[in-house]
């Protein structure tokens, strides 16, 4: 692995997706006929372009539920990461109703090459989500003071949810009743909001949860 893309694509085919390359993106989905769930993966992304984008796609999938399972991933490159702030084109990309699902990937050259250099050392004989559980991973998060390798491993975990399907704990209601007590995680979860959506905080709960 090289770049971010190929960080992606590694993530999605060690969960069982095929990644095709379509002119200027990648089409992740199942090769099986029971499984129905499509990711677009680009680095650039335009809302006001998305309607084109989704016609071209479903010329491609055969798949009568295909509108209702499409998701876009924007791996979105920046100079920096402002964890202090939150970024006004993200939340407008992701808040979007229309079209698609939509996630954004933020990350600095830094942090690919940081995650690059964790994951060589660390996938031999481990999944994505065993790396993700990992102490060791979530403390040098916690101490990273800008946005680096650990924030982006997170990143990745918050992005994508089947990375975390594994971790995710069967009481739902023990999750939506779980208290985080201490004030430097409760800032931690703040900053990672930050740079990502809201629709899987599982993850960090639960490696909080195995701290305390």
């Amino acid at each position: 692995m090289r770049t971010i893309n190929d960080i992606v694509i590694f993530c999605f085919e060690k969960a069982k997706y095929h990644v095709q390359n379509i002119n200027s993106y990648q089409l992740a989905y199942f090769d099986d006929e029971n499984k129905h769930d499509y990711w677009i993966i680009a680095n650039e992304f335009d809302l006001d372009k998305q309607e084109g984008l989704l016609e071209e796609v479903k010329g491609i999938v055969n798949d009568a539920s295909f509108l209702k399972n499409i998701s876009i991933l924007f791996v979105k490159h920046q100079g920096q990461v402002n964890l202090s702030e939150a970024d006004d084109e993200i939340i407008e990309i992701e808040n979007d109703p229309y079209f698609f699902k939509k996630y954004v990937l933020s990350y600095t050259d830094d942090s690919v090459n940081g995650l690059l250099d964790l994951l060589n050392r660390e996938r031999v004989g481990k999944t994505m989500s065993d790396i993700l559980m990992e102490d060791d991973n979530f403390q040098q998060m916690k101490d990273e003071n800008e946005f680096g390798t650990y924030h982006l491993l997170y990143s990745l975990g918050h992005k994508l949810p089947f990375l975390t399907m594994s971790v995710t704990p069967k009481d739902f209601d023990a999750i939506a009743n779980f208290n985080i007590n201490n004030d430097n995680d409760k800032q931690l979860l703040k900053e990672i909001d930050s740079i990502t959506d809201d629709n899987n905080e599982v993850l960090m709960k639960s490696l909080i949860e195995k701290e305390n």
